[in-house]
Formats: structure tokens, C-alpha cells, sequence
């Protein structure tokens, strides 16, 4: 009896350590299992990190970069105001410098009659000095420069209305601005100014005019002030800018952009620069001979001079300004897995 119980408690024994290892072996298995898997989760990011990067860079040799046509130019910071833009018109600058012309020699015909009668009625004292001290011999001389000094004095008179109407008439055409800058006639003689009326809500001090709406091509006019009259329907008030462009020509449509608010400053980078994919925009940078870098474009500001980046891109940095379409499609094309690839 006594042995039996012996045997089974041996028995029991054996089956207790047998159960024992082998849940302390499960558990061990368990916990490599997590570890491996953890390693390989950690793996595979790395090796996600390592593709986005890779992703993003593509290189070209010097066959390839001049077949694609690439070109760089370092990037440039920048402070530009923001610009509306606006059509205008360019008027006939040689109709206000008849009427300006005009009114000069009006003016001028004017002052030289004046002067003429102050010169007479300064004589005509004296001679009236000399008659009442007892001269009889200047009586005849003193009636004659009297009746000569009632005939300058109409001329004189009719000199000064002449000057007023013709000032009044080029007011009335061409309004009190233009009428009274100094030294646009002279300006207009030159034959290299242009006058340029556009619209906008206020008058600004300056403006950026050129022909075929290229902004880049623009060059500064001197605002003078309220036009005339309105441009074409518009409700807005119209301006007049004087522009020295010997390319401009009476009745020529033009591209006028107008400040319309803050500086922004950044970095410029040319619009033809940006490309889209994925629903984003992006450029590229050459960050070493061949090597390309695709950023996506982050804080940025639209101007017609072309994009202001003011986050992610350094000044100085080579930004592919042409050709940008070519190498995002060549970067797509080197990352398409071949067949080959498992």
C-alpha cells in the first residue's frame, strides 16, 4: 500500500513539473515573439523614414540634367508689398500738351503785357511828377502816355482773360491735377513719358505699369493724381500715373498693379517653379551637383512677381526654376517598382 502511494505521488510530481515548464516555455515564446516583433516594427519605420527621404530626392547625371533642360537660380529674399492688379489705358499725352502749351504761352503773353503797362504807369508818374512842378514842355508827352497806358491796360485786361479761359478750359478737360503739375509740359516734350489712367479705391502714391500684363517687365509711375474721367463703366475712381516707357502708345492697353496692403517678406521663387502632385504643391532644390530635393510649398504668399516662401527655404538656395515638371516625372519613374521586385 504504502508503495503505491509512493508511486502516484511521484507521478503527480512528474505531471506538476512537466505542466509548469511548459506554460514557463509558452510565456518565454510569448515575450520573444513580442520583442522580434517590436524590432521589426522599429525596423520597418526606420526603413519608412529612410523611402520617404529617398522618395523625395532624385538624381540626375550631366546627360540626363541637360536632356530635361534643368536650370537653377539661387533663391532671393525678398519685401514686396501686396499688389492688386488692374487694366489701364494709355491717354493721348499730346492733346494735354497742346492745351498745357496753350495756356503757357497764354500766360506768358499775359505777364509780358503786364509788365509792359507797369513799365508805362511807372513813366507816366514820373512825367505827372515833372508836369506839376511847372515842365510845360512834357504836357504833350504826359496826354500821349496816358492815352497809351488806357490801350495797354485793355490789352492787359484781355491778356488775363485769355489766360483764364484757357486755364479754365484745360481744367475742364483735363481736371485741376493735371492741370496743375509743375513741369509736365515739359515732361511730356521730352517724348519718353506717357500719362496712364486706371481705376482703384484710393489714390496711391506709386504704381507698376507695363505692356502684355508681364510684371516682371513693369516699370514705376509717378501717380499725379484724379483722372479726368472715369474709366470706361467702372463705379471706382480713376488715376492718372505718368510712366517713362518710349514701348507705350496712345490707346494701348496696359497692366497696372496697384499697393494694396503690408510688405510680406520671404524668399521669392518663381511661379513656373511649383508643381503639383497628390493634391499639393511643391519645388524642387539642388542640394548637391545632380541631387534634387522635391519640399512641399508650406507658408506662402501669391504675388505676381511669383511665390514669397516664408517657411522651409533658405535664401541662396538652388531653386530649379525650369524644369521642375520633367524631374518630378523622372522621380516617379525611378519609383516605380519593377517587375522583378517582390
Amino acid at each position: 500500500m504504502r508503495a503505491w502511494l509512493l508511486i502516484i505521488g511521484i507521478a503527480l510530481g512528474v505531471a506538476a513539473s512537466a505542466l509548469w515548464q511548459a506554460r514557463h516555455t509558452e510565456h518565454e515564446q510569448g515575450a520573444a515573439d513580442v520583442s522580434a516583433a517590436g524590432h521589426q516594427q522599429a525596423a520597418s519605420a526606420r526603413d519608412e523614414n529612410t523611402d520617404a527621404a529617398d522618395a523625395a530626392r532624385v538624381h540626375l547625371d550631366a546627360d540626363a540634367r541637360a536632356l530635361a533642360d534643368i536650370e537653377t537660380a539661387p533663391a532671393q529674399a525678398t519685401q514686396l508689398e501686396v499688389e492688386q492688379y488692374t487694366p489701364g489705358r494709355v491717354l493721348d499725352g499730346g492733346e494735354l500738351l497742346a492745351a498745357l502749351r496753350e495756356r503757357r504761352a497764354a500766360r506768358e503773353a499775359m505777364h509780358a503785357q503786364q509788365d509792359l503797362l507797369a513799365t508805362q504807369r511807372a513813366r507816366l508818374e514820373r512825367l505827372r511828377g515833372f508836369a506839376a512842378r511847372g515842365e510845360i514842355t512834357v504836357a504833350r508827352e504826359l496826354n500821349a502816355l496816358e492815352l497809351s497806358v488806357r490801350r495797354e491796360a485793355d490789352v492787359a485786361a484781355t491778356r488775363a482773360a485769355q489766360m483764364a479761359a484757357s486755364d479754365a478750359q484745360l481744367r475742364a478737360r483735363w481736371g485741376a491735377t493735371l492741370a496743375g503739375a509743375d513741369g509736365l509740359d515739359a515732361r511730356l516734350a521730352a517724348g519718353d513719358a506717357q500719362l496712364v489712367e486706371f481705376a482703384a479705391p484710393a489714390q496711391p502714391r506709386q504704381v507698376h505699369v507695363a505692356r502684355d500684363d508681364q510684371r516682371a517687365a513693369a516699370l514705376t509711375g509717378e501717380v499725379l493724381g484724379a483722372a479726368p474721367a472715369a474709366l470706361g463703366a467702372t463705379p471706382t475712381s480713376t488715376w492718372v500715373a505718368l510712366v517713362v516707357d518710349t514701348s507705350l502708345r496712345v490707346g494701348m492697353r496696359v497692366g497696372v498693379w496697384v499697393p494694396a496692403g503690408a510688405a510680406i517678406g520671404g524668399v521669392l521663387v518663381p511661379a513656373q517653379a511649383i508643381v503639383w502632385h497628390g493634391g499639393a504643391q511643391w519645388y524642387y532644390v539642388e542640394i548637391a551637383p545632380g541631387e534634387f530635393e522635391r519640399r512641399r510649398l508650406g507658408a506662402s504668399h501669391r504675388h505676381a512677381l511669383g511665390i514669397v516662401v516664408s517657411d522651409g527655404l533658405r535664401a541662396g538656395s538652388a531653386v530649379v526654376v525650369r524644369g521642375a515638371q520633367a524631374l518630378l516625372a523622372e522621380q516617379l519613374r525611378q519609383h516605380i517598382p519593377s517587375e522583378d521586385d517582390d
